[in-house]
């Protein structure tokens, strides 16, 4: 069973309100879901560009950087699509520090980085699709292997990268 988000905690992490999100966080928690299943992370990635928020969300809740919505997609799938570098940045910061803390051959950056979303997309997938140069450059820096990952169409970002947009324009080349 979902439990749904409260509105006043969705309402703080869409404006991007710490204050307000702290006190809700405090009394409530960071487990509720909006009704497509989306945490208190995805909201702050599509909704604002608080990498604040994001660090004191994730302060609270690690796992939300695992946990999924109902499309199957993370929050950096949205912080990528959306152009969230604030967000984003910080989530990848996350993960890199909790390879540093578990054991030898920690993955947790590499989990977050090569997840699928029910299309198959990775979140560097999604930044190439939407037109976000920033986020393909910060992505590719941690790790250049992801650009070979196959979505469900057999499309890579590499191949989605040499390809074009429609109206024929060419898209500018990453790597």
């Amino acid at each position: 069973m979902t439990i749904s988000m409260d509105s006043s905690l969705y309402r703080a992490a869409q404006e991007g309100n710490l204050n307000a999100l702290r006190e809700t966080m405090e009394l409530i928690g960071t487990t509720k879901l909006t009704p497509k299943k989306n945490t208190l992370l995805h909201v702050v990635a599509q909704c604002n560009n608080s990498g604040e928020c994001a660090l004191v969300i994730l302060g609270k809740n690690e796992s939300l950087l695992y946990e999924v919505n109902s499309d199957g997609e993370n929050a950096l799938h949205i912080a990528t699509r959306n152009g969230k570098m604030n967000v984003g940045k910080p989530m990848m910061e996350i993960a890199e520090r909790l390879d540093g803390e578990l054991e030898a051959g920690g993955e947790a950056l590499k989990k977050l980085l090569t997840w699928k979303n029910g299309n198959g997309d990775t979140a560097l997938h999604e930044a190439i699709k939407n037109n976000q140069p920033d986020m393909v450059c910060l992505l590719i820096q941690k790790d250049p292997e992801i650009a070979n990952i196959a979505n469900n169409a057999l499309e890579t970002p590499h191949f989605l990268e040499v390809g074009s947009i429609p109206g024929g324009q060419n898209r500018v080349l990453y790597w």
